[in-house]
């Protein structure tokens, strides 16, 4: 049975189903939990890197996620466009 209380190490968000082994600046060791959606934008990046209207392209740009959008919906919304088959790779 999956534990559903587990804060995401990506958003902070409760729900992280996934987990993973991680190695700290310090160290530290532990075991890191995350939603599936919220590894996948940390990989490809946001709906701000995808328009590359973030810090990668433009001076003063950021990786925030858009406003009144949570990191956590921000990723749903990643994983949507990656199923649709319409996220640029490029």
């Amino acid at each position: 049975m999956t534990d559903h209380t587990k804060e995401c190490g990506f958003c902070g968000e409760p729900g992280a189903t996934e987990s993973m082994p991680f190695v700290g600046a310090e160290d530290e060791r532990g075991i890191m939990y995350f939603h599936e959606e919220c590894e996948l934008r940390n990989v490809l990046g946001g709906l701000k890197h995808q328009a590359k209207i973030c810090s990668c392209f433009l001076e003063g740009g950021d990786s925030n996620p858009p406003a009144g959008m949570t990191d956590h919906a921000e990723a749903l919304e990643v994983m949507r466009l990656v199923k649709l088959g319409t996220w640029n790779y490029g």
